[in-house]
């Protein structure tokens, strides 16, 4: 009887425990930025080149929102290859785009900043 309810006790405070860090987690993650800071970095939309623009279909995009949609069009077209899936092979648009045939999902970065100009450029 006595194992029971020490059981029964380590029990109780375990859930309690995991209880206060899920409230504790959930208080800290409820933060949100405010709208009105200004996206710095690889978040602020900027120019980007016009083979870029015509692939995009817009004149503006921050780096982080061109990889996104980068990746989108390689999955939605299955360019991954299939042997080694860490490489893309390159379709029509984005040989046109890259100047390859094939590259790593390392190399992407790369890729996308040439096709941001530095300031001053456009």
């Amino acid at each position: 009887m006595v194992l029971a309810s020490r059981i029964w006790f380590a029990a109780a405070a375990a859930a309690k425990a995991a209880k206060s860090a899920g409230e504790k987690a959930a208080a800290s993650s409820s933060f949100a930025p405010s709208s009105s800071l200004p996206k710095t970095g690889l978040m602020r939309p900027g120019p980007v080149s016009p083979a870029l623009q015509k692939f995009l279909g817009k004149s503006e995009s921050s780096r982080t929102e061109t990889i996104k949609l980068l990746w989108a069009y390689i999955k939605s077209h299955n360019l991954q290859d299939p042997a080694a899936r860490k490489f893309i092979i390159c379709d029509d648009a984005l040989k046109q785009l890259f100047d390859k045939e094939r590259f790593s999902f390392l190399e992407v970065p790369g890729l996308v900043n040439r096709h941001f100009p530095k300031k001053g450029q456009s």
